[in-house]
């Protein structure tokens, strides 16, 4: 029959084929590794909560063919999160970054060849995940001064390693941040607010705490939010004369000073006065009337003093008010003649 006499021809071209394939194949074979490292990620389950102690990523080298590297590259797009058999009784662990990964790759159908990862190996910390309950309390506020606060719940729940509680469990309180802007009235001057809890230590901010809510309603009163103190010694300026006049004539105020003058404030505002350069200042304003007496005293060169009783003024810094109840309404400004020696 013919085809016995070709049969020769026949399998030369499938040994050709083959070959061509093989080729083919060993041409979509390609090294890829990525340009930044995964991140990975250790899940336990069963309340238990994971730290790496030395790396939160790893950077593996991936050899297959196209269509497998493509693959990898998608399921590494995300990261990863490994599920190591571990021991229960150890909380310091090593996990074997290679065989885990391995194991993940082919439990997705992902056939390529772990060429190289690193590191090799992450150390772990076991620990358990406990639940407390938190205390609340107002943080403080510069503009008012609240007193009798309660919180409605009264505790805020949280998930946190039992590490963490264990180290933390006498200053583990959440601060409450009120919205004054939602602030209503209620009975016998109570307020009424939302409020944002958090917690303000930065020691905590960085554990591994949630927390069941995080906003509260705070019930309360505003304590008086002023202070009073009193000034040893304020001064008494003379505005209004110009160089021109002040050089033919003597200008003089009685008293000086002010003793015992008392201003108030919020507390926080009077922190601030007391803290900055700020000061209060009496001052007696000259008006056209005065300084031309001034003027014609000093043309006749007569010594002989005028003295006028004027008004007082005040400058205060923003947010200080002068509360004395005797504080001077008037100064006495004296005017005489500058005389030659």
């Amino acid at each position: 029959m013919n085809w016995t006499r070709r049969l020769p021809d026949y399998i030369l071209v499938i040994f050709i084929t083959i070959l061509i394939w093989l080729y083919a194949e060993a041409q979509n074979v390609q090294t890829w590794e990525p340009a930044d490292p995964v991140p990975v990620s250790i899940e336990l389950g069963q309340r238990r909560f994971v730290q790496s102690q030395n790396h939160g990523s790893f950077q593996p080298i991936l050899r297959g063919a196209v269509s497998e590297i493509q693959k990898a590259r998608e399921f590494l797009a995300a990261g990863v999160t490994l599920k190591p058999e571990v021991d229960p009784k150890s909380s310091n662990q090593q996990i074997l970054l290679e065989k885990e990964i391995q194991r993940e790759l082919v439990a997705r159908n992902i056939h390529v060849n772990l060429v190289r990862v690193t590191p090799k190996a992450i150390d772990i910390t076991i620990d358990s995940l406990v639940n407390h309950q938190c205390p609340i309390r107002v943080r403080p506020n510069q503009t008012y001064n609240i007193k009798d606060a309660r919180f409605t719940p009264s505790f805020i729940n949280v998930e946190l390693p039992q590490s963490v509680l264990d180290e933390f469990r006498k200053t583990l309180v959440l601060d409450a941040l009120i919205d004054f802007q939602s602030m209503v009235n209620g009975a016998n001057e109570t307020k009424s607010a939302p409020a944002r809890v958090q917690f303000l230590d930065e020691k905590l901010v960085r554990k591994s705490i949630r927390l069941t809510q995080t906003t509260v309603t705070v019930n309360f009163k505003l304590a008086d939010q002023n202070e009073t103190i009193t000034l040893p010694s304020t001064p008494i300026w003379i505005q209004g004369p110009s160089e021109d006049l002040m050089r033919h004539g003597q200008i003089k105020v009685e008293p000086k000073y002010i003793a015992g003058l008392k201003i108030r404030g919020t507390a926080a505002r009077i922190k601030q006065f007391k803290q900055s350069d700020e000061k209060v200042v009496a001052y007696v304003s000259l008006d056209d009337t005065l300084l031309s007496k001034l003027a014609v005293e000093a043309q006749r060169k007569v010594p002989i003093p005028e003295r006028t009783k004027v008004k007082l003024y005040y400058h205060l810094p923003p947010g200080i008010q002068i509360v004395s109840t005797e504080m001077p309404t008037h100064a006495t400004v004296i005017v005489a003649a500058k005389t030659n020696d």
